[in-house]
């Protein structure tokens, strides 16, 4: 049998990718591989996860490491075999890698372990994911059992002897699962008196005739004394010489086997033609997680998806309400069975519908299902009615986030909610409509908010990131804003307004002009220190560092920017530097110090004393002052 490998490779010699692969085709081995040796490839590469089976790294390329390789790969939480080949390289620097992650490390003068180091890797990883497998597989096997209206069990043939297992869903019947196998609470307690006797006869009789397959008809009574009738199709196991082993049963509440099966089919194939057929657009949504589990056809034509993308889709992502609103609005369909509502869904292609739901509850199978029958209420005039209609679309106003408002392609207000209102200072909504949404914004952003060619941008489906201007309400206060932008389209695709959502920035852009003038004063004495000093945001990155810094780790003074702290850490050290921002963030201490190993080059690595404060401006944490002494 062909034993095949794709290996990537993170190498600058395409010579020593020859001699590798060479070396690993000697050991009966087919190898397809691939070079890289950038990051941005590299990252690229790796989108394709479940492609390789190794990946071979050198160390030390221009512009790159293996030690960055590793970092990138370990975010990936992939898990297959990362291997180290390189040259000559420090013991201390191997040590580093395996411990950050690395499966193994093979000097390229010596690859006589390299297949068995792979083989092994690659095995560990198969059996992983098997073993993943396996723990899904038990899992799914549970949910469905949990979920059955069938209860399974096993015991003897001795009524007055607890079971040996019985399933989970046995509480249907109203039983604490846990305490009935902790109490090893035997069957005879929980017939009903009036047929103990009856099966117990009849299991004799089918056991002395060795019937081996048959059905048993009883009640049986809960703590709370309720009866519930139950047909109990037993199997009995023998071994070979014929004697019992052990009892395996089914347990199904009669009320829910009333109907013949041949009736159920006819009953389901009615209800899976109305479904389909209606001209109605209808969704099964379970109302725990709102994952859809079926939709008609209608429902797949108009939002723009195949039977089985929308089966993949959660209403969360058809609807712009939140999670949390959703399931809110979807928990009163218990209680009200003619729940009516509205919100805006996203079709397919982004255009947006208003939608008229009408939610109820319905029982398939024994299990309780959201059932959503959904009408276009759009109005499909041009957006230039729209404003005399609005009063009839009360409603939504009340589904869009706060701070919201809907223009004409030309920047006129057609409505705002009451987040807008209250952000430009007015009292009524009539107010805003017909404004231009430039109005308030300050001089200085005016020509770039024309310059950002909005509608064009979104038109031809590229993102447009977040825009910060600074506007100006009605009584001439000045504030911050983020907007986000989104295109409305008519039913035959083309734009017809545009949906902005603000979000105040006021504080953080305060708080970002005070680190800036903290800077200034600060910038003499943080130059000048004779103790390494940087500056370091929340992710680690590094704002400014002063000149003791760059010498004492050998960098040009733009170095810093292609760093982060924890570059220069281990994982060990990595650890201790969440720890200790973590104890400034909560306001444990005011100087957190501990000892340190910073890697100064791929070849150098020295003991350090690091001491770490956090900088706060109008109570809002701006970054952290890191001192960094040599032991």
């Amino acid at each position: 049998m062909e034993k095949f490998l794709r290996i990537l490779f993170i190498e600058d010699s395409e010579d020593d990718v020859f001699l590798i692969v060479s070396h690993i085709q000697n050991a009966g081995y087919t190898v397809s591989s691939t070079r890289v040796d950038n990051g941005d490839d590299f990252i690229k590469a790796l989108e394709q996860e479940n492609y390789w089976d190794a990946i071979l790294s050198d160390y030390a390329l221009p512009g790159f490491s293996g030690r960055r390789a590793l970092d990138i790969f370990r975010k990936t939480g992939l898990k297959i075999p990362f291997i180290l080949v390189s040259g000559a390289l420090g013991e201390d620097i191997a040590v580093l890698m395996l411990k950050s992650g690395a499966s193994d490390f093979i000097l390229k003068g010596n690859l006589r372990r390299l297949v068995p180091a792979i083989e092994r890797g690659v095995e560990e990883n198969r059996n992983r994911q098997e073993l993943v497998s396996n723990q899904q597989t038990v899992s799914i096997a549970e949910g469905i059992m949990l979920r059955s209206p069938v209860v399974v069990y096993q015991g003897s043939l001795n009524w007055k002897e607890h079971p040996k297992y019985i399933s989970d869903n046995f509480s249907m019947f109203g039983f604490d699962v846990q305490e009935f196998r902790q109490k090893q609470t035997p069957f005879s307690e929980i017939i009903h008196p009036d047929d103990l006797d009856r099966i117990s006869a009849e299991v004799f009789r089918h056991n002395k005739l060795k019937v081996d397959s048959y059905i048993l008809q009883y009640s049986i009574i809960n703590a709370e004394m309720e009866v519930y009738g139950i047909k109990d199709y037993v199997t009995v196991v023998r071994n070979e010489q014929g004697d019992v082993l052990q009892r395996e049963g089914s347990l199904i509440w009669i009320t829910e086997m009333e109907m013949s099966p041949v009736k159920q089919q006819e009953n389901f194939e009615i209800y899976k033609s109305l479904f389909q057929d209606s001209r109605e657009l209808l969704l099964i949504v379970a109302p725990e997680t709102l994952n859809i589990i079926d939709a008609n056809h209608a429902a797949c034509n108009f939002y723009g998806y195949t039977h089985e993308q929308i089966l993949k889709k959660k209403v969360f992502d058809l609807s712009t309400k939140t999670m949390d609103e959703l399931l809110t609005a979807f928990s009163k369909a218990k209680t009200d069975k003619k729940l009516k509502s509205y919100d805006r869904h996203i079709l397919s292609d982004g255009q947006l519908r208003i939608v008229e739901i009408h939610a109820g509850e319905v029982n398939l199978g024994g299990v309780v299902y959201l059932h959503l029958i959904l009408f276009d209420v759009t109005k499909q005039d041009s957006a230039e009615n729209i404003p005399d209609n609005l009063d009839s679309y009360n409603f939504l106003l009340d589904i869009l986030p706060n701070s919201t408002m809907i223009t004409d392609l030309h920047q006129n207000i057609l409505y705002a909610n009451s987040g807008c209102i209250n952000l430009f200072g007015y009292s009524t909504k009539k107010e805003l409509i017909g404004k231009s949404r430039t109005e308030w914004l300050s001089p200085a952003y005016v020509q770039l908010f024309y310059e950002q060619h909005i509608v064009e941008t979104l038109m031809s489906d590229s993102q447009l990131p977040s825009m910060k201007v600074e506007m100006i309400n009605k009584n001439g206060a000045f504030f911050w804003n983020s907007l986000d932008f989104r295109l409305i389209k008519d039913a035959d695709g083309n734009p017809e307004g545009l949906l902005t959502v603000f979000s105040d920035t006021s504080k953080e852009h305060r708080a970002f002009q005070d680190t800036k003038r903290s800077e200034l004063q600060f910038q003499p004495n943080f130059e000048s220190s004779a103790i390494a000093t940087a500056m370091v945001t929340m992710d680690n990155s590094f704002i400014q560092v002063n000149p003791a810094f760059v010498k004492m780790m050998h960098w040009e003074n733009s170095d810093y920017s292609q760093f982060t702290l924890q570059d220069l850490l281990g994982e060990p050290d990595k650890e201790l530097l969440s720890n200790a921002k973590k104890q400034l963030l909560e306001k444990q201490k005011e100087l957190v110090t501990w000892e340190s190993n910073i890697m100064i080059s791929e070849t150098l690595i020295i003991v350090v004393q690091i001491s770490a404060s956090l900088i706060c401006f109008d109570k809002i944490p701006q970054y952290f002052l890191i001192h960094v002494e040599k032991n």
